[in-house]
């Protein structure tokens, strides 16, 4: 449970769910509930958060069961508990709304996202971030979030 022990096992899962087939098993073995308790339980430590976003960046990419189980495991209010508690910092910024982007797939989890929040925290981090990387991410959620969703 050591943060320095979780940030660097999470980079090793986000390197081997790179691959479709690595990342489909590790999802079927738990993976994804695991990375938001860690998220949870290791809020306040930068480095466990970009790498736990990281893992659940690679575990969710084209793969949609693995979307769902991080989905049920609460990785949208947990995204929402990250951007706005990591406001200042730009390393959290960029993959955690990397992640919202990938798991802004659907019509309810743009709605989960925009009713706790994220819509408003987006514009907060385009003010608070100038960097060119980042305000990249931030196009690419904020088109997520709004595509087919009047709401957000």
């Amino acid at each position: 449970d050591d943060a320095d022990t979780q940030q660097q096992g999470w980079l090793e899962v986000a390197a081997l769910a790179s691959s479709y087939l690595d990342s489909s098993r590790l999802g079927a073995a738990g993976a994804c509930g695991l990375v938001v308790q860690m998220l949870h339980r290791h809020a306040q430590d930068v480095k466990v958060q970009e790498n736990g976003w990281k893992a659940a960046v690679a575990l969710a990419y084209k793969d949609a069961g693995n979307r769902r189980r991080l989905c049920a495991a609460g990785v949208l209010e947990q995204l929402v508990q990250a951007v706005k508690g990591h406001m200042p910092h730009a390393g959290v910024q960029l993959i955690a709304w990397w992640a919202a982007g990938r798991l802004a797939v659907d019509q309810a989890s743009r709605l989960k996202l925009g009713s706790a929040g994220a819509c408003a925290l987006l514009v907060q981090a385009f003010r608070a971030h100038r960097s060119s990387d980042v305000r990249e991410v931030l196009q690419f959620a904020a088109s997520k979030l709004t595509d087919d969703c009047q709401e957000n």
